[in-house]
């Protein structure tokens, strides 16, 4: 930590020319020198002068919003103790690059102090490139467990910027961090939000749903290899009639058919063309299958099913045959590891002699799928086929 804190105050992060008035106790407009290095904004007459006009302690400041005055139109406020102190720039742009750097750094003293009780907790270099950047595009945390006070200090300096991407993979996740990353969510507007193999539950999931139901820019949430259920399911579902979210992927998580009819229905009656379901590795079984054969039959954009390593069995198996016969979109269906037997693997035979525009349909590990008059016209009696794919010769 004193590594850290050494760094901090050695490190020049910004400098350049700022106006600034309630300083030194001034009342007027001067013309200085700022230079930001660490816990101090320093100001000089000059960039050669050697000796400072003047200092603003960050530790304990706040940036505030001001009135523009008439002849200072970009203008920002920090408030320390019991003044607060303007800085003025010749363009938006420089005072919103001004603004960020100096937030950041507020946000990174706060953070160094919010850990520093616990030996064990140390600091999270990635962050500081983002405490530290004027600009920040996207951010990708992954592969490393991230605690609240990550989440805060991330809200904070993440706060009402316009990312792309917001990625937290394999972050040790739980519900317990739940409420701290709705915070930094909430506070931040992105595109691509990225969450798969962390360990949230239904109440995660719902509170990341209620507060991602105001981001009108979210589209795609990746949520895979989580411990969600159908709860959680049914409230990720309704993101999918709001905004412009196209893809929600929820493989390997606890999902049954309640969960997985809610997003099936839901992705049916979105109004954002939906190319690809992600329900694989979940627990649907044949009911839940009939909900997805449902949206099939009503879709004109799904392109791809992935519903490998669930529970469906020949009825369901059967309903999807069924709508894929008739669809004109879905090109592709994984369904393999599941428990489907002879008579869903000659359903979906007929589908992909049927369909104007399916190419693929993956039947492997399908230990009920095994010779026998049933399937005399395409296997061989007394076959088990661990690894079976139906694929056309001359693709649509």
């Amino acid at each position: 930590m004193k590594d850290v804190q050494q760094e901090i105050n050695e490190t020049v992060d910004k400098q350049g020319w700022l106006e600034v008035k309630g300083a030194a106790k001034s009342k007027d407009w001067k013309r200085q020198w700022f230079v930001l290095r660490g816990a101090n904004l320093t100001f000089f007459k000059s960039e050669d002068a050697d000796r400072a006009a003047g200092t603003i302690p960050l530790a304990d400041a706040q940036v505030v919003q001001v009135q523009p005055e008439d002849d200072h139109k970009f203008v920002v406020g920090l408030k320390v103790e019991d003044k607060t102190v303007l800085l003025a720039a010749a363009s938006e742009k420089e005072i919103n690059e001004w603004t960020a750097v100096i937030n950041g750094e507020i946000v990174h003293l706060t953070y160094l102090r919010s850990i520093e009780k616990d030996p064990k907790h140390r600091p999270d270099t990635r962050l500081v490139n983002i405490f530290k950047s004027a600009t920040v595009s996207s951010v990708y945390l992954d592969n490393h467990p991230l605690h609240a006070e990550e989440l805060s200090a991330l809200a904070l300096t993440a706060n009402k910027r316009n990312l792309e991407t917001v990625s937290l993979n394999n972050a040790g996740l739980t519900d317990a961090e739940a409420d701290a990353l709705a915070n930094a969510l909430g506070a931040m507007s992105f595109q691509v939000l990225k969450l798969s193999g962390n360990k949230f539950s239904d109440a995660g999931a719902q509170k990341l749903a209620a507060v991602l139901a105001n981001n009108g820019r979210l589209q795609e949430l990746h949520l895979d290899g989580n411990g969600i259920g159908n709860a959680g399911a049914q409230a990720l579902a309704g993101l999918l009639g709001r905004g412009k979210l196209a893809a929600l992927n929820l493989n390997g998580n606890k999902i049954g058919d309640a969960g997985a009819a809610a997003v099936a229905q839901a992705t049916g009656a979105s109004s954002v063309a939906i190319r690809e379901l992600y329900l694989a590795e979940n627990q649907v079984g044949d009911s839940g299958a009939a909900a997805i054969a449902a949206l099939i039959k009503g879709s004109s954009s799904l392109a791809q099913v992935h519903l490998h390593s669930n529970k469906i069995g020949d009825s369901g198996a059967a309903a999807l045959a069924d709508a894929l016969a008739g669809n004109d979109s879905v090109s592709g269906v994984d369904l393999s590891d599941n428990q489907i037997g002879n008579a869903g693997a000659v359903a979906i035979q007929g589908a992909l002699k049927a369909s104007k525009s399916l190419n693929n349909v993956n039947l492997s590990k399908n230990k009920g799928i095994i010779g026998g008059p049933q399937l005399a016209a395409f296997l061989g009696e007394g076959f088990v086929f661990p690894a079976l794919s139906f694929n056309r010769v001359n693709p649509v």
